[in-house]
């Protein structure tokens, strides 16, 4: 897999695995981005879900963990909320560096090191997303993601030209990635039927954990039930078909515009009925890596790029300066490093799919490798189908003074359905634990954490009478019916009742 030193694909073939310059520029402005933007909404949750005094401390984490836990920094650091705070302030001011390409490749290394420990700090509020947003950081370690539109590039000394664009490993491990997260979904979807019948967005807007008002008005309006199987069947077809579009030879650069439209388009709606924090957003930015020459080539000739680019060589002109040559060309052993790790994550997709073939396959050391790397891939959007189970959760203390308070919504206690679950809860993070909680065979072990936190944090916002002696905390299932049916009854579990620590008082 050689290469030109223009950047000049060999063939037309060749060409489908290669990225613009520009196309990567874009990708790391919107990692930085995306990246700062994670920070902040993570940031209101610090101690809550990344310290010992929060839902998951790491006493918690060594017995669930023990193999990944001794490898997150955040871990060590979880008894302190100022040193929890350094790291955030490390990573924010690495996401900086990233967004405006200085030292790109230490930045994005840093980055990855920092948001794989606290994805493994706490993988209990971690979405699909989370782990796209890592990988693309992994594959960016391969490539010269600041090669265009960055500090480094004005730095750099003007030594023999740069190619357009680039290929090699890493660029095609790049793209196989994007495509992997939805075709490995699909083939665990195999094993239901749902999708297949066009049931599944059914299931999945009645999850009212995640619901937003647009999805509860198109589930409950009886004229608009037609358009639900027929969403359900485009979701899948642009899921298995939208990728091979992106390596058409024939027409590429319109082909892969138009694969890009769908899947901006997909995740926009998946954004617009239910509440998924950046998992659309970060979706949507993996789709920039298929960007073609020719887009950026038809942008550079508008009249607003032209003003863009003056303006921006005026503003980034006391940055520049005489460097040493900006490497573009991947070296042979980032080529190795990068075809040895894409065979390992086609080996990872292979294994964790499910695949009939492979049914009997096992190789336990390898996933826990990958765990241990922050490399997995557990692509499973809903699949092999959205859950039928909902319900929504009510911590019911019983006040020092007399009578029973849900400490949830911080009201008179009532075991009824609220009008708007997603609104009970402070943040999106806190939607996915109690999603995943629910569903995890051993959440006895998470219980006793959840209900000191709770207290605790209760407690302290309280008056003496108002405080909470003990705690109930109780889930209230909820059947999603198949289409047409009328709903199944409600029925409260009870999951954990213990007294409140004495410390919070």
């Amino acid at each position: 897999m050689s290469e030109a030193a223009s950047g000049a694909p060999a063939s037309r073939w060749g060409a489908l695995i290669a990225i613009d310059l520009r196309t990567l520029a874009a990708l790391r402005i919107g990692l930085g981005a995306l990246l700062l933007v994670d920070l902040a909404m993570r940031a209101p949750g610090l101690a809550a879900h990344y310290s010992d005094a929060g839902v998951f401390p790491r006493a918690l984490l060594d017995a669930m963990m023990p193999v990944v836990a001794p490898w997150s920094l955040h871990a060590w650091a979880s008894g302190s909320l100022a040193a929890l705070a350094a790291l955030f302030a490390l990573q924010a001011l690495a996401a900086g560096c990233l967004l405006v390409g200085y030292r790109t490749r230490l930045a994005t290394a840093v980055c990855w090191v920092l948001l794989t420990s606290l994805q493994k700090r706490n993988s209990l509020i971690a979405h699909g997303g989370d782990q796209l947003l890592s990988m693309m950081l992994f594959w960016g370690l391969f490539l010269p993601l600041g090669a265009r539109a960055s500090l480094d590039a004005l730095r750099a000394a003007p030594g023999e030209r740069t190619p357009r664009s680039v290929r090699s490993p890493a660029t095609l491990a790049l793209l196989l990635q994007i495509c992997f997260v939805y075709w490995f979904a699909v083939v665990r979807r195999t094993a239901s039927p749902v999708w297949w019948q066009g049931e599944a967005l059914h299931y999945a807007l009645n999850l009212d954990f995640f619901a937003t008002p647009l999805a509860v008005w198109l589930r409950e309006t009886p004229a608009l039930a037609f358009t639900l199987p027929l969403l359900t069947w485009a979701s899948l077809w642009i899921e298995i078909f939208g990728p091979l579009l992106a390596f058409s030879p024939w027409w590429n650069a319109r082909m892969r515009l138009l694969a890009i439209a769908l899947f901006v388009a997909l995740h926009v709606g998946f954004g617009i009925f239910l509440h998924l924090g950046l998992f659309p957003w970060i979706s949507v930015l993996s789709w920039l890596a298929f960007l073609p020459s020719e887009f950026w080539d038809a942008a550079a000739r508008s009249r607003l790029a032209g003003t863009l680019a003056a303006r921006s060589r005026d503003l980034a002109s006391p940055f520049a300066s005489r460097g040493a040559p900006l490497a573009v060309l991947p070296t042979p052993a980032l080529r190795a490093a990068a075809a040895a790790c894409l065979a390992v994550v086609v080996a990872l997709n292979v294994l964790e799919s499910r695949l009939p073939s492979f049914g009997g396959a096992r190789a336990p050391w390898l996933v826990q490798a990958a765990r241990i790397l922050g490399i997995q891939q557990p692509w499973a959007m809903f699949s092999p189908a959205p859950p039928q189970l909902d319900g929504w959760f009510v911590f019911a203390g019983r006040v020092r003074g007399g009578g029973d308070v849900d400490a949830l919504r911080g009201a008179a206690l009532s075991f009824d359905k609220p009008t708007a679950p997603p609104n009970l809860l402070p943040s999106g993070r806190w939607r996915i634990y109690l999603h995943n909680l629910k569903q995890m065979p051993n959440h006895a072990l998470m219980l006793p954490a959840l209900t000191d936190y709770v207290c605790r944090r209760w407690n302290a916002s309280h008056a003496e009478r108002d405080r909470l002696e003990s705690l109930r905390i109780v889930f209230v299932s909820e059947l999603t019916p198949p289409p047409g049916q009328p709903p199944a009854p409600h029925s409260g579990v009870l999951m954990r009742e213990a007294p409140c620590p004495r410390e919070a008082s």
